[in-house]
């Protein structure tokens, strides 16, 4: 803009107009970018705090999966699925959800390795509480119906017959 036939006292006026603004425009626009670093901050700090709760909800386990670097492989896997999602034009299922199908596809053999830990444990624990079995009486201690004498032996033997093939 030519200022040359202006008035001094408007030029002056002008020009301490022009630098105050652009002085109060670099104030805003620092307090701007200071609003949104604190903005993201606090989105981050609430995102790691949501992240830290999903671990929890998982069992002891699977949350020692979760180490630096597993906290680090889950988090990129929920940003490719959410990124995915987006490219094909479908929702983006809530944070859980991603969370748990990025747990689910980075730990997949991990997971299965610990899920058959745990059906072990449980299928000993259950073999350790099974009752035993009745004990045997003789038949020879039976004394009667001779009829009677033959139905005991041959459960007897049916018996003893099914514990030496098992």
């Amino acid at each position: 803009m030519d200022w040359d036939y202006l008035d001094p006292d408007v030029k002056e006026a002008l020009t301490a107009f022009k630098s105050e603004s652009e002085a109060a425009a670099k104030s805003m626009q620092a307090e701007i970018t200071s609003l949104k670093k604190m903005v993201e901050e606090q989105a981050s700090a609430a995102g790691q705090q949501r992240f830290a709760q999903y671990v929890d909800s998982l069992d002891k386990p699977q949350q020692k999966l979760l180490d630096a670097s597993g906290r680090r492989q889950v988090r990129e896997e929920m940003e490719v699925l959410r990124d995915g999602y987006r490219s094909r034009g479908k929702g983006v299922p809530d944070e859980q959800e991603l969370f748990t199908k990025a747990f689910n596809s980075t730990f997949t053999n991990d997971i299965k390795k610990i899920d058959a830990d745990r059906i072990k444990r449980q299928v000993k624990s259950r073999q350790s509480q099974m009752s035993v079995p009745p004990t045997r009486r003789d038949s020879m201690d039976y004394v009667g119906d001779p009829l009677e004498v033959a139905k005991i032996n041959f459960v007897q033997n049916y018996e003893a017959a099914l514990a030496s093939k098992g």
